[in-house]
């Protein structure tokens, strides 16, 4: 179209996330820091509801406009909507990096330049945009939303300074006082990866090896879809932690009062989930158990919190993001070998046929 694609935000830029509202946190000091260096830029935020609302908590985006996943009728519509609110915007960058869907809609926007990423099995997403990166999934994901706002002329944020944005946005950063008797834990994923999750029976025994101090209460955050799951996880943990006072909050906390709890808390227990990438930029000390996914990929070195690792993975970890369906189909193996060495991983197993 023989237009300008000189790489300077010159009007509108929008973001493209439709699903995981935690890949926003880790994408935070590198969107952080573009928006500080255009701070006249209007900067939208094309989400489904669920990542709305981490969107919120972030702060960085001045429109979001959400798109509905609720059916394929209500999505096209939606996403009709959204594309008439962006059409012809300066900049756009998908951050959807294995969507198909999301890299057709860029294109319809006709924004004057186009950021996006593509892999082997998708190189002709490449054609979609005007500007490409190559997605390696050996290199860690922030990686790549560091290396497209420096094509825009920005350098990712340190964790302090990430920080200091995020007390601007909520004052109660500098006010609340973490209670060493308070901790919290997120049990829970979304459901593109629930084989993340350990069962209740699991969580009691990881945390049952936890020397908790006299007096600890322990939160269980979690969403409206989660209510179920957390009572039994409620009735199960205090019966296993009999000195500990569990509270259950699933269902009962927006997004920015879980927040709340888990920064004034000393640890936050977790899976790979949005509140461990919440809680990593807020600044609170954090255990995690990881399988399916490889933390190496998703988590940024930070300073300032004490923070646990766990990764025990067979040899089909990763999976996620690399085959639509888990190879165990399941049965999380990777998961479980946070408890023990299953079995199924010391023996070696099939998907497929008979072993001899």
């Amino acid at each position: 179209m023989k237009r300008d694609h000189e790489l300077v935000l010159k009007g509108t830029f929008v973001v493209v996330k439709i699903l995981g509202g935690g890949s926003l946190f880790v994408a935070a000091p590198s969107l952080m820091a573009l928006r500080k260096k255009y701070p006249d830029v209007k900067f939208k935020l094309v989400c489904s509801n669920e990542v709305k609302v981490f969107a919120e908590l972030l702060g960085v985006f001045d429109v979001i406009i959400p798109i509905s996943t609720s059916s394929s009728i209500e999505f096209l519509k939606t996403s009709f909507i959204a594309l008439r609110q962006i059409f012809r915007c300066d900049t756009i960058l998908d951050l959807e990096i294995y969507s198909k869907l999301t890299s057709i809609f860029c294109l319809f926007s006709c924004a004057r330049n186009r950021i996006g990423f593509f892999m082997n099995i998708n190189s002709w997403q490449s054609g979609l945009t005007t500007h490409s990166l190559f997605l390696n999934h050996s290199a860690p994901i922030y990686t790549f939303y560091e290396q497209a706002v420096l094509l825009l002329g920005a350098t990712a944020l340190s964790t302090q300074e990430s920080r200091d944005i995020l007390k601007s946005v909520h004052p109660w950063m500098s006010e609340v006082q973490k209670d060493l008797s308070s901790y919290t834990i997120a049990p829970f994923s979304s459901l593109l990866a629930p084989e993340r999750e350990f069962s209740s029976e699991e969580w009691a025994e990881i945390l049952s090896r936890n020397k908790f101090p006299e007096n600890a209460k322990l939160t269980i955050l979690g969403g409206n879809a989660d209510v179920d799951r957390a009572a039994e996880l409620e009735i199960l943990l205090s019966t296993r932690l009999r000195d500990v006072n569990i509270v259950n909050m699933a269902g009962k906390l927006k997004l920015v009062d879980s927040a709340h709890e888990i920064f004034k808390s000393n640890r936050l227990f977790a899976i790979d989930s949005g509140l461990n990438h919440i809680a990593r930029l807020f600044g609170t000390d954090v255990t995690s158990y990881w399988g399916p996914t490889n933390p190496n990929r998703f988590l940024k070195p930070m300073s300032g919190i004490d923070e646990e690792v766990h990764y025990k993975p067979p040899y089909c970890s990763p999976c996620v993001h690399l085959i639509d369906s888990p190879p165990c189909a399941g049965n999380n193996i990777c998961m479980k070998n946070h408890l023990s060495m299953s079995q199924s991983c010391l023996d070696g197993w099939l998907i497929k046929g008979t072993r001899s």
